[in-house]
């Protein structure tokens, strides 16, 4: 059996919950991902994230205390950054995250199942 190499991977992870965010890194991994990331959780931050550094994509929770992922997609439509962004949440229907995202880009369903 060959032993694949991970694909690097750079996420921007905007959650403000460590324990999610390592959660999620752990699926990476276990997808054959070598994630690099960050973890922010307002505006001032993830503008100064995409101002220091490339991102391959974006991991945004849906609803957080001093964010959400509407205001993520917000700023990126507004500063012209074109990243893929995935709306994680573990409260937010399809539809809610649909809605945010305004079918612009489209949307896809991934779910984890435990």
């Amino acid at each position: 059996m060959m032993n694949m190499k991970a694909q690097s991977l750079r996420v921007l992870m905007i959650d403000d919950s460590e324990d999610d965010v390592q959660l999620t890194v752990r699926e990476l991994r276990r997808g054959k991902y070598d994630p690099f990331y960050e973890r922010i959780e307002n505006a001032d931050a993830m503008k100064k994230a995409l101002l220091d550094k490339e991102w391959d994509i974006i991991l945004c929770d849906y609803n957080m205390p001093n964010f959400s992922a509407v205001s993520a997609i917000t700023l990126l439509k507004k500063e012209d950054i074109d990243i893929p962004i995935i709306i994680i949440s573990a409260t937010a229907s399809e539809e809610e995250c649909e809605s945010a995202c305004n079918n612009d880009p489209p949307v896809g369903k991934i779910g984890i199942q435990n």
